[in-house]
């Protein structure tokens, strides 16, 4: 693996020496930096449903930490990097309530475990296999988490359930409304949560033939 560095004056190319995959597909992650070095993840399944490896390297790009992370099942849906640690969330069916499962887990910056494992949503899938639709945003100064996922109500309609959470995962806020649009004519494009959490949602659903686009 080549890393590189870049300075207003010169690029440097050097070597690395990180952990050997097995297998021609490799996917290479870099999740951030700070004053203990620069942080990777690396995975060989791009649908993130099996091990990942978390790595820090030297800022000379030396490989000093490691870890491997067994998904076991489960399917990674976000990554961030803040300065209280790495925070990795996961979605896993339960076979015992028979609902999907969100949790995340916190580790420090020598790739070691902290605490236990939070769980911060559930939901009944959809279809068999589903691991739940669960889609997360971070604010820019990376301290609010917005949580979205869905479910069609009994008339059809589209349900919206909102956590607005801290990094800590304590939850600020939860909604959940029903919109008068089909659950399958209608898509959440993208949203977001901005630092004084404002969630902005862009939709778009079909109407008399017509697609419609707008904001929430």
């Amino acid at each position: 693996v080549l890393l590189c560095t870049f300075s207003a004056k010169a690029q440097v190319l050097q070597w690395s020496n990180p952990v050997k995959l097995k297998g021609s597909a490799v996917f290479t992650k870099v999740i951030g930096e700070n004053k203990k070095g620069v942080f990777l993840m690396r995975y060989r399944n791009r649908f993130y449903s099996k091990n990942i490896i978390l790595e820090r390297y030297s800022h000379l790009l030396l490989l000093d930490q490691a870890k491997n992370i067994d998904l076991k099942n489960a399917r990674l849906m976000k990554i961030y990097m803040t300065s209280d640690g790495i925070l990795l969330v996961k979605s896993k069916y339960n076979r015992i309530t028979q609902q999907n499962d969100l949790t995340s887990q916190w580790y420090d910056f020598d790739l070691k475990a902290v605490g236990k494992p939070t769980l911060l949503a559930s939901t009944v899938p959809k279809e068999f296999g589903d691991r739940g639709n669960f889609r997360l945003r971070i604010s820019d100064d990376l301290k609010l988490i917005s949580l979205l996922y869905t479910e069609r109500s009994e008339t059809k309609n589209i349900i919206l359930h909102h956590k607005l959470l801290a990094i800590n995962q304590e939850t600020l806020a939860t909604k959940s409304v029903e919109l008068p649009y089909e659950y399958d004519k209608f898509i959440i494009q993208d949203f977001l949560v901005t630092n004084d959490s404002s969630i902005n949602f862009f939709c778009k659903t079909m109407r008399d033939g017509y697609t419609q686009i707008f904001a929430i």
